[in-house]
C-alpha cells in the first residue's frame, strides 16, 4: 500500500492540489487530517466533489471538535493529551530559562482514538483505541 503526503500550509486549509488528488481518477481510499481546521475544510471540499465520507472514502482528523461527533456519519478522531502536552513544553522551558542546555529528549504521551462512521471497520472492535501509552 502506498501513502502519499499532500502538505496543506497555514493560510490555504484546502488548497487546490487536495481538490485535484480527490477528483482524479487514482483518488486516494482514505484522508487524515492533522489538524481541526484542515479537516473542516477538506469535509467541506468532499461535499462539494459529492464523494460521501465513510462510504467512498474514508475519513479521519486529529483535535477533535464537537462538530465531528454531530455530523452523520461521525469524523473518527484522535484525541491529544493538550493538557499534558502544555505540561510538559512549559517544564523544558523553565529548564531552559533556568540554563539547562542539556539535548533534547523526546517523550512519547499517550492518546486516543475514538472511530466513528467515516472510517470503515473491518471488525467490530472496541470504540475507543489507546495509542503511544507512555513510551512503548
Amino acid at each position: 500500500m502506498a501513502l502519499d503526503l499532500i502538505e496543506v500550509g497555514f493560510a490555504d486549509h484546502a488548497p487546490p492540489s487536495v481538490a485535484a488528488a480527490l477528483r482524479g481518477s487514482d483518488r486516494p481510499e482514505a484522508i487524515f487530517c492533522f489538524d481541526h481546521e484542515t479537516t473542516l475544510a477538506v469535509y467541506r471540499m468532499l461535499g462539494e466533489i459529492g464523494l460521501r465520507v465513510g462510504d467512498d472514502i474514508a475519513f479521519a482528523s486529529f483535535d477533535e471538535m464537537e462538530w465531528m461527533r454531530l455530523v452523520t456519519p461521525g469524523i473518527t478522531a484522535v484525541r491529544q493529551p493538550v493538557e499534558e502536552m502544555a505540561e510538559s513544553a512549559w517544564a523544558i522551558l523553565r529548564r531552559r530559562m533556568a540554563g539547562d542546555d542539556s539535548p533534547p529528549q523526546s517523550r512519547r504521551l499517550g492518546c486516543a482514538v475514538t472511530i466513528r462512521g467515516s472510517t470503515p471497520r473491518q471488525s467490530a472492535s472496541r470504540e475507543a483505541i489507546t495509542c503511544n501509552n507512555g513510551g512503548e
